[in-house]
């Protein structure tokens, strides 16, 4: 299942070597559910381990991850379950500023550039 997380870069962790053919490192993001803060510990694998570098922690992200589950038996022979989120993705966030950010300055530009001022109703 994929999906995409935001949230402030909280903490990053050193590159574990697992095997020779398997290495992570995990981070944690921070989010506010209602009045709490949410924290998410994501792992990337093996080529991905570098992504985070590119991030300190405090800074805004948005992070693409896949989630998945997998069984496994414990030490008294009973099914068990452990959840991984997998970041494949990492960019910054963009700031969102309050001067219409949104609107594309080719469309504004072409609206004006149709009609002067006499076309206005007063």
């Amino acid at each position: 299942m994929a999906t995409e997380l935001e949230g402030t870069l909280y903490k990053v962790y050193p590159t574990q070597v697992v095997s020779d053919r398997f290495s992570k490192r995990e981070f944690v993001i921070k989010n506010k559910e209602g009045e709490y803060d949410n924290y998410v510990k994501i792992q990337l694998t093996n080529a991905k381990v570098d992504l985070i570098d590119a991030y300190q922690p405090g800074q805004e992200i948005k992070v693409s991850v896949n989630i998945g589950c997998r069984p496994y038996v414990d030490k008294n022979n009973m099914e068990q379950f452990y959840t991984n989120i997998s970041a494949w993705r990492i960019q910054p966030l963009a700031a969102q500023s309050s001067n219409n950010s949104n609107i594309n300055p080719e469309f504004v530009h072409e609206q004006h550039s149709q009609g002067g001022d006499e076309d206005l109703p007063f």
